[in-house]
């Protein structure tokens, strides 16, 4: 999971400089939520990147799922 947020992140930095998307709000998805030992990376890409995260809900196919304190900023494409 860690390698595939690393990887996933620097594309996201790539795209952002490469489109001078400067100011965008930036949103790194996954396949799978988190795994307990790796939250800590939401923490760390939410507070201090301002990168949010979301995954596919486990519950419902068509959807995805985000921690509360992006809600606000991605929650509309949820």
């Amino acid at each position: 999971f860690h390698p595939q947020i690393r990887r996933g992140l620097s594309q996201l930095y790539e795209y952002a400089y490469v489109h001078q998307l400067r100011g965008a709000t930036l949103c790194l998805v996954t396949e799978i939520q988190p795994p307990p030992a790796k939250s800590w990376l939401v923490d760390y890409l939410v507070d201090a990147r301002s990168v949010h995260v979301c995954w596919k809900s486990s519950a419902q196919k068509q959807r995805f799922e985000c921690p509360e304190k992006s809600t606000a900023a991605i929650g509309q494409f949820m």
